[in-house]
């Protein structure tokens, strides 16, 4: 036998009448056993209407008291949003996003054509420095032991060779810091067969679940025949 609403003296205040109405709809729940037969059926299928019911007037009575909120709160973010919403927002993008992003987009051009010269430079000093380490080389390979002034030749050559590679690394050190500029690592899509070989030995478990998840939005749009997939019919209460 079910509760009716409003039994056992419920307190004055709606949703405490609502919720032991709903507790005792939960009790009842809680004591039901498998169905063996068509009348267990019934009473159960009565049950489930009720508890339903009663989700319908708490979910209805939640709306009716979170709305003045719900209002607030959406005055209060539009207020705010005209100067603070993200430019991922879809439906404003904030005043001091906008500003920020044509200021970085203003000095993007000339940081990038600063970066362009400082690695034009370090390439030129790397190669120079490499070009006086063969020649600094090759000069002591050539230089006879017993001839001292073409061994100190060999030697400053050495020196100015390393002078150079030092100058060449600090050159490839002013390519990354102090720029202005961040690297983004951005990935192409190449190849999908070798990437879906790559994700399938370092990812299985991630990759069957997202080949899944495409299964499933498949099957509710009515699709029962998948490559690679069995789409099997399970029969459940309703």
């Amino acid at each position: 036998m079910t509760a009716a609403l409003g039994h056992n003296n419920p307190p004055a205040d709606p949703f405490d009448a609502l919720a032991v109405h709903a507790d005792d709809l939960i009790d009842n729940a809680r004591g039901v056993t498998p169905v063996t037969s068509a009348e267990q059926l019934a009473a159960v299928d009565t049950l489930a209407g009720e508890l339903k019911d009663a989700a319908d007037l708490l979910e209805k009575m939640r709306v009716e008291k979170k709305k003045p909120l719900d209002e607030q709160i959406a005055d209060i973010q539009a207020t705010f949003n005209i100067y603070l919403a993200p430019l991922t927002n879809k439906t404003v993008k904030g005043k001091i996003p906008l500003a920020l992003d044509a200021l970085k987009k203003a000095k993007e051009p000339w940081l990038q054509e600063q970066d362009r010269l400082r690695r034009e430079a370090a390439e030129a000093a790397r190669l120079k420095a490499e070009e006086a380490a063969r020649i600094a080389a090759e000069a002591a390979r050539a230089a006879p032991v017993e001839d001292l002034e073409a061994r100190e030749e060999a030697e400053a050559l050495i020196q100015s060779a390393a002078a150079l590679q030092r100058n060449a690394t600090r050159a490839e050190t002013a390519t990354t810091r102090g720029t202005g500029l961040r690297s983004f690592w951005v990935p192409e899509l190449l190849d999908p067969m070798a990437a879906l070989k790559h994700y399938m030995t370092n990812r299985p478990d991630e990759l069957r679940a997202w080949l899944t998840d495409q299964a499933r939005k498949d099957v509710a749009a009515s699709i029962r025949t998948i490559p690679g997939f069995a789409v099997n019919e399970e029969r459940r209460a309703a």
